[in-house]
């Protein structure tokens, strides 16, 4: 894992504000590798978010699940789309005109 990180201070100030990043990764790593450990072996199972305190990975979570929706829906749209021109192509039909919810084919 890489970070950028900017700081408008002296170089102690930085010195100090990267010491304490770094702790808090190196914490949060090990609280990681610790609960996947136990979610192997059955100790740890998923619980439910605190809105307040985890409210970012929340945010997160649902602009992900969003954009998944979003590209499902559309690969499956291209699908439908694909597969009509290939039974139409298979039919030997050159244009469907559609009339309302009805549709005829014109070879």
């Amino acid at each position: 894992m890489a970070f950028d990180y900017y700081h408008n201070g002296t170089d102690e100030e930085f010195e100090e504000y990267f010491k304490f990043v770094r702790q808090v990764a190196m914490e949060d790593f090990e609280l990681c590798e610790k609960a996947q450990e136990n979610l192997e072996r059955g100790v740890y199972g998923e619980g439910i978010l605190n809105p307040v305190k985890e409210n970012g990975v929340l945010f997160y979570q649902g602009r992900v699940r969003e954009c998944v929706y979003k590209q499902f829906e559309e690969e499956k749209a291209e699908k439908e789309v694909r597969e009509k021109d290939a039974w139409e192509k298979r039919e030997g039909i050159v244009k469907v005109i559609e009339v309302g919810d009805a549709a005829v084919a014109v070879s």
